[in-house]
């Protein structure tokens, strides 16, 4: 009955970045807990790719990115 669509545009190419991500967790928590319970679809604002990914040089040099932003992101999904 409540479906919630989340449209991100990260350009180029939607990678996942820490702020990309801080931002995605955020919607779904403002959908977790300010609105009643439904589905949430996630699409593209980007016609050419839902995400491309990792940005890789920036997941490297970052410090802690895999517990700070990739594990926390996984883990939201499957809960």
């Amino acid at each position: 009955e409540n479906i919630y669509v989340l449209t991100f545009t990260s350009p180029k190419d939607n990678r996942l970045t820490p702020t990309f991500i801080d931002a995605f967790i955020l919607a779904l928590d403002i959908i977790e807990h300010r609105y009643p319970r439904g589905v949430v679809v996630t699409t593209s604002g980007i016609p050419k790719f839902y995400s491309n990914g990792l940005d890789l040089e920036l997941a490297t040099s970052t410090e802690g990115f895999l517990d700070k932003w990739l594990w926390r992101l996984f883990r939201r999904f499957l809960t």
